[in-house]
């Protein structure tokens, strides 16, 4: 089995590299570039929107914030919230998000998700007994695996495991719908 985390916001993370997040199915919507079939545990980049939802990203799991997008109006105020969580990063112009068009929130960051094989998700997890951790199976609307996410963070879930088959790939989709679920 392959190992999709749902890092969530919900206190006791792991600080560092070592915070959960992101999955073993192949991160990314549309097809692999080249026209070949993508690992899954290729590292995708996928756009979360609404700054809730990037803050949770910059609290939870910083190294995964490839850059951070605000409207004009929105920056003054976001560059605030993101001094108080001590990560510095310069705010860019929300226009100049790749895919802008589709955003409709004037909060976006771009953040990389990666996949776990079974050693590395092992040697994470090791020492750690009172975790919550959820096993999904045969889901097959990236949707629906947005809103388990989202629903598990709340619930303090730091792990989401899922087959390496017959289980739909994670997908901005799903991304969208988690809403900083997957941070």
């Amino acid at each position: 089995m392959k190992h999709k985390n749902a890092g969530k916001p919900g206190g006791g993370r792991p600080q560092g590299g070592g915070k959960p997040q992101g999955g073993n199915r192949p991160h990314g919507g549309g097809k692999p570039q080249g026209g070949g079939k993508q690992s899954p545990l290729t590292p995708q980049t996928y756009i979360v929107e609404g700054q809730s939802s990037v803050l949770a990203s910059v609290r939870f799991r910083p190294a995964s914030v490839v850059e951070i997008f605000a409207a004009q109006q929105a920056s003054s105020q976001l560059a605030q919230k993101l001094k108080a969580t001590k990560f510095s990063a310069r705010v860019s112009d929300i226009a100049l998000l790749k895919d802008a068009e589709r955003v409709s929130s004037p909060v976006a960051a771009t953040i990389k998700l990666k996949s776990l094989e079974l050693a590395a998700f092992e040697k994470r997890i090791e020492g750690r007994d009172k975790d919550l951790i959820l096993v999904l199976d045969h889901l097959e609307d990236p949707r629906n695996l947005g809103a388990i996410a989202r629903s598990a963070g709340f619930f303090g879930v730091k792990e989401i495991i899922v087959p390496e088959r017959r289980q739909v790939f994670l997908t901005q989709s799903a991304v969208s719908t988690a809403q900083g679920g997957f941070a």
